[in-house]
């Protein structure tokens, strides 16, 4: 208050309240632009909002004194949501810290898995990966009546759109032509660590959206060829994704602390020779 009254008495002191204000939004902006959105947030309209969201959570956080400004990356969510690494030099470093492991045969209970959790009422995490990756402009969504919606918060049905499935390079306007693929299948994780977690870590895993390649919408056909096999023993046909292939299965193995085989360490090594140089 004291310095608002200085201002008023002397107009041409007014500077400090100015580089006041200027902080001020500054670090609006910063909030804005720099606190990452949750990848499933949809549309222009919601990201808007959603980043609106995080500004009234910064402007409390420095209203409470938390706030701490950084230029650092936010840190990724515990058990999943790791960056890919930056080129395939990185990436091969990280496949040689992997821990190299036979199959463990311990006995793997798809039910323990949970899947696919609900995100809100008729919309689940097979929905919003469907969602996701559809070609963008392309997707059809019903509501719980079965009625045509634009609205994704009404959504309960993805009912069509363009899917380019990456293993095979098809396209698909169908969606009960797809399946959801678990990039390191369930049965791999739990024999490579994951059957010592816990049954939220699970659940965690078997729906997790933070790292964008853990779950994609494929042709049912391809994934069911898939099924749990590693990469020593199925590729995707269309060599043309090799490199994201195993880009992702290193990444993935690498946050949630799964092991490999030494075949398959093999494997993700001569698939990561399909990477630019």
């Amino acid at each position: 208050m004291a310095q608002g009254s200085r201002s008023r008495r002397n107009p041409r002191r007014g500077g400090g309240s100015g580089i006041i204000f200027g902080i001020v939004l500054l670090g609006a902006l910063f909030a804005f632009f720099q606190i990452p959105v949750n990848p499933s947030v949809h549309g222009t309209i919601d990201t808007l909002q959603a980043r609106s969201a995080q500004v009234e959570a910064w402007a409390k956080s420095v209203a409470d004194g938390s706030f701490k400004f950084s230029l650092a990356p936010a840190p990724a969510p515990a058990g999943g949501g790791s960056t890919v690494p930056a080129s395939a030099t990185d990436t091969v470093n990280t496949l040689n810290t992997l821990t190299v492991a036979d199959a463990s045969g311990v006995s793997y209970d798809r039910g323990e898995w949970h899947h696919w959790s609900d995100i809100r009422p008729c919309w689940n995490t097979r929905d919003e990966v469907l969602y996701r990756d559809a070609q963008p402009g392309s997707v059809t969504l019903l509501d719980a009546n079965k009625v045509p919606t634009t609205d994704t918060n009404k959504a309960c049905y993805v009912s069509g759109g363009v899917w380019i499935d990456p293993y095979t390079g098809e396209q698909f306007t169908n969606p009960s032509d797809l399946d959801i693929d678990h990039m390191i299948p369930l049965n791999y994780a739990a024999q490579h660590g994951g059957q010592a977690w816990d049954s939220a870590k699970k659940e965690s895993y078997a729906n997790n959206r933070d790292y964008k390649d853990h779950l994609i919408a494929v042709s049912a056909s391809a994934n069911r060829s898939k099924s749990d096999q590693g990469p020593s023993t199925w590729k995707p046909s269309n060599e043309g994704d090799w490199c994201t292939y195993a880009t992702d299965w290193v990444t993935i193995s690498s946050t949630w602390g799964l092991s490999v085989t030494q075949a398959d360490k093999d494997a993700l090594g001569q698939m990561l020779q399909k990477c630019p140089a």
